[in-house]
Order: C-alpha cells, then structure tokens, then sequence
C-alpha cells in the first residue's frame, strides 16, 4: 500500500506542477528584495536627494496613507489573479513589473538618490 501512496502522491504534485509551473518567475521577489534592502541600508548618507521646489507647497495628508499601504496588495492580486486566470497576461505584466523594478534598483545602485520622506512638521500630531 506504501507505493501506492508514494505514486498518488507524486501523481498529484506532478499534476499541480504541470498547471502552476509558470509561478516559478514569483522567484524574483526573493532576488529583489534582498537587492533593494542592500540599496537601502547602503545608501544612507551620500545620495542625491529627489525634490523640487513645488513640492514644499504640497500638504502632507495623513489619509494618503491608506491608499498607499493598499497599493501593495492590489498588485499582489493582480498578480495572482492573472497567473490563476491568463498565463500570457500574467506573462506580461510580471516582464513589465520586473522590468521597471530592476531599472529602478540599477539605477539606485549606480546612481544614489532618495528622498526625505517625513515632513519636519506634522499640523496634526496624530502619527
């Protein structure tokens, strides 16, 4: 009965394999991520700071904040969404993600810059 186990099992792990083998590129995470914590606890002190004069006139909002943090799980829907439903799709939209997220590490990494993103003065002292 053993075998018997062993082959059903292989059996189904072979069946999944065959239907999701295309998530194997979600491996990029774990390259970009370990590239871009480099980048940011490097580049502490010697960067190019990225502003504008116009940007001193924007408000800070602190409601900006929600659709911000809702920004990351939207792409991680969309991303599990096409690779379920239209692996073409899903095919694109991870070249073009990855395309731009690694365009932005080089550039990081040749080029040092960053941004001063807290502001010095809060009107409501509610964060």
């Amino acid at each position: 009965m053993l075998p018997e186990t062993q082959s059903k099992r292989t059996f189904v792990f072979r069946k999944y394999y065959e239907k999701y083998k295309h998530l194997w590129i979600l491996l990029y995470f774990f390259v970009y991520m370990a590239w871009f914590n480099y980048v940011e606890k490097t580049v502490t002190t010697h960067f190019h700071v990225i502003h504008v004069p116009i940007d001193d006139y924007i408000p800070f909002c602190e409601y900006f904040v929600i659709p911000y943090l809702l920004w990351f799980p939207f792409v991680g829907w969309g991303i599990a969404y096409m690779a379920l439903h239209n692996k073409t799709d899903y095919y694109k939209l991870c070249a073009f993600l990855f395309t731009g997220m690694t365009i932005f590490l080089i550039i990081s990494t040749v080029y040092p810059n960053g941004q001063y993103l807290r502001p010095t003065y809060f009107t409501h002292h509610n964060l």
